[in-house]
């Protein structure tokens, strides 16, 4: 998705560098193989990036380098596609403003993996939305239930309008 405008990416030149390149930008641990001459099926409207050449270390095809956008030789029987290793990674930078995003995600709603329960007297108030590779931040959550199925917080009445800032702020 280039200047408003999705398009697809020329097979030439690709390697297993520009394949783990491709994966890592959608958040895989990296590619299993490369998939040359539209074996996915050909794509149609723009070629947008050809000749693609990495170094095996960027964690997007935006950083290895390409003679332009829109600049290839090919046809579409030459799209490229690739399988990624099944596992999600997800970097997390340790910058300023890292603490801001990662709110902004919690405070979305959006791609959540996991509900937390909210029981007062044992009957569910309410539920919040959370993501498990954020939680796996902290130490002491890692630690007590490393796969986060059911996490649960019992709380009085009084208390239970802070859950969701606890567990934002955790």
């Amino acid at each position: 998705f280039h200047d408003g405008v999705w398009g697809t990416v020329c097979d030439d030149q690709w390697d297993m560098n520009v394949a783990n390149a491709a994966c890592r930008q959608l958040h895989f641990s990296g590619a299993v193989e490369v998939l040359a001459s539209g074996v996915f099926g050909e794509g149609n409207g723009k070629i947008w990036m050809d000749d693609l050449s990495c170094t095996g270390v960027e964690t997007s095809l935006l950083h290895c380098t390409f003679p332009g956008w829109g600049i290839n030789n090919c046809g579409h029987g030459e799209d490229v596609g690739v399988r990624c290793k099944s596992v999600r990674e997800y970097d997390l930078p340790h910058k300023e403003s890292f603490s801001h995003q990662l709110g902004e995600l919690f405070d979305s709603g959006r791609d959540c993996d996991l509900n937390i329960t909210v029981m007062v007297d044992n009957h569910t108030l309410n539920t919040i939305c959370a993501h498990s590779p954020i939680l796996s931040l902290n130490s002491d959550l890692r630690s007590s239930q490393p796969d986060f199925s059911s996490l649960v917080i019992q709380t009085t009445s009084d208390c239970s309008q802070h859950a969701r800032k606890f567990v934002r702020y955790k």
